[in-house]
């Protein structure tokens, strides 16, 4: 990973903390191959911005670097973290 990548990458963790809401994984989702079954149940942080983010769930474990394409019936809105 380059420098480049490291401070995208920091800036936009900073970001999905800053505007993420803490959700539960509940459902799959069509689009994205095997991913949801491997997030099923788990906390992390959504956003919901169609035009910026295409509505996207970060799970926790991840540590919120890989983001799943969530439409909202697949999450859980909660005080999950």
């Amino acid at each position: 990973m380059s420098d480049t990548d490291k401070q995208y990458f920091e800036w936009f963790y900073r970001k999905i903390q800053a505007e993420g809401v803490p959700a539960v994984w509940t459902g799959s989702e069509r689009h994205c191959g095997n991913y949801p079954a491997l997030v099923a149940g788990m906390p992390g942080l959504y956003i919901f911005d169609a035009k910026e983010y295409c509505s996207m769930f970060y799970p926790a474990a991840w540590r919120y670097r890989y983001g799943v394409y969530a439409a909202e019936q697949n999450i859980k809105l909660e005080n999950a973290l």
